[in-house]
């Protein structure tokens, strides 16, 4: 289980956005906000990357009787589990802790001495020290728990410009479902193209139409970051 305890910085304001995205014109500057953060954190999730400075905790493990064991056991790539834990939403920029609860029920800190973080910049890793031992854990749920720093954009710290834009797509297609009224069947709107026209749409076929178009074309352009594990 991911959660996220610190968020990243917005890519653009809401008077940003809707200058360069129309589409959002009709929203609040809070709304647009809340739009352009859902939409960033949505791009995260499909591309498994941390976009942006962004503190998370990591549960890698639901149960006391999986801790410190295999993440993947079909995985034939990462045969040193469970020496070595690969760390999601890179790039990795700081392992902050491990934690886990004793038999006690007691929240304990793991000695960082104890592993290794490597990865930093990109993919990152957390691996056992040689001679070291992860410790018992008690019967408890999520026994561990990994906090982890990652984001900005390696090499140079710039987003690429592809993200940014599948952002302000997906922004959109959210705003777009509040203007067309959650695309109640029935409900008739129209619209005016400067020198091509006008047309009238029924928003329960066409508003939900246009909000998935929207919403592929902001994948497409997601699809070359993917991290693929």
């Amino acid at each position: 289980m991911l959660t996220l305890v610190t968020f990243p910085d917005p890519l653009y304001t809401a008077a940003e956005a809707k200058t360069m995205a129309p589409g959002l014109a009709g929203a609040s500057d809070a709304q647009a906000d809340a739009w352009l953060m859902a939409a960033h954190i949505d791009a995260q999730f499909y591309t498994g990357r941390a976009i942006g400075q962004q503190t998370w905790d990591w549960n890698p493990w639901r149960h006391s009787s999986q801790a410190w064991g295999c993440l993947s056991p079909y995985d034939t790539a990462w045969p040193y589990y469970p020496l070595t834990l690969k760390i999601p939403m890179p790039p990795l920029l700081d392992v902050n802790f491990v934690k886990y609860r004793d038999t006690a029920g007691v929240l304990q800190t793991v000695d960082a001495a104890s592993y290794v973080v490597s990865g930093i910049g990109g993919q990152g890793y957390i691996t056992l020290a040689s001679g070291a031992a992860w410790p018992t854990v008690g019967d408890f749920p999520d026994p561990v728990v990994i906090r982890f720093t990652a984001g900005e954009w390696e090499p140079d710290g710039i987003v690429p410009e592809g993200i940014k834009q599948a952002i302000l797509l997906k922004a959109t297609t959210l705003q777009a479902g509040i203007d067309s009224g959650g695309g109640a069947s029935g409900a008739l709107r129209s619209r005016t193209i400067e020198g091509l026209g006008s047309e009238t749409y029924d928003t329960g076929s066409s508003a939900r139409s246009d909000s998935g178009s929207s919403n592929s074309a902001a994948n497409s352009l997601l699809n070359p970051y993917r991290v693929f594990s």
